[in-house]
């Protein structure tokens, strides 16, 4: 049974990305003033890791996107968890101020190399709401700032906290017992989607989820 600590848990999927997953790892071990547990799951077996402060576990054969992070959570210590892409570079206090927050699943902003915003949030799927991205309605100028759409594409409604239906799960913090109460990712879903029904069921079983741009 594993014994649960107050820390940080963070899981970094490789997927083909030898070339910047040693510097997300170098940025993550840069955070300052939060305790954490690191798991590589390396789903490119012919590339080689070793990390002497890094779990590292290579699959024998490649997994989606869920089944991987169900497996870095199901041997996770730590009383929150980080779901971390490999591309995604944490400033050095991303994750303590992420570890401090009271809500149940947090999202943070995300940026381009040069500091532009990029769109991470979004509402869950409805008929109408499917309909109107289909017709680029939801991106039309004016519109855009106001829709419930299924994905925010006006950055400028980025700026300040916010509940959400869903965060993008390039970065996404949790608290154990959401992923204890509702059992992760469903693996039916190799890649794409898997983050925004995950979160539906989260939101289902009483959980908040939330946007902070001050990371």
């Amino acid at each position: 049974m594993l014994r649960i600590q107050l820390m940080l848990s963070v899981i970094i999927i490789n997927h083909g990305t030898p070339e910047v997953t040693p510097k997300c790892l170098d940025c993550v071990f840069a955070s300052k003033g939060v305790a954490l547990e690191v798991i590589l799951i390396n789903n490119t077996p012919e590339n080689k890791f070793s990390h002497p402060k890094v779990k590292i576990i290579t699959n024998p054969k490649r997994l989606g996107f869920g089944a991987n992070h169900n497996k870095g959570m199901s041997i996770a210590r730590g009383n929150k968890i980080v779901l971390l892409n490999s591309d995604c570079f944490v400033q050095p206090d991303t994750l303590a101020k992420c570890y401090a927050l009271k809500y149940d699943v947090v999202g943070c902003r995300l940026t381009t190399a040069d500091g532009t915003t990029l769109p991470s949030i979004g509402y869950f799927p409805t008929l109408r709401r499917v309909a109107q991205m289909m017709a680029f309605v939801d991106n039309l100028p004016i519109i855009r700032k106001f829709i419930d759409t299924i994905h925010v594409r006006d950055v400028s409604r980025l700026t300040n906290a916010q509940e959400t239906d869903w965060v993008q799960g390039a970065f996404m913090v949790l608290s154990r017992r959401v992923y204890e109460k509702t059992g992760g990712f469903d693996e039916n879903f190799h890649m794409y989607g898997e983050e925004i029904e995950w979160q539906y069921r989260i939101k289902k079983a009483g959980f908040n989820i939330w946007y902070y741009p001050e990371t």
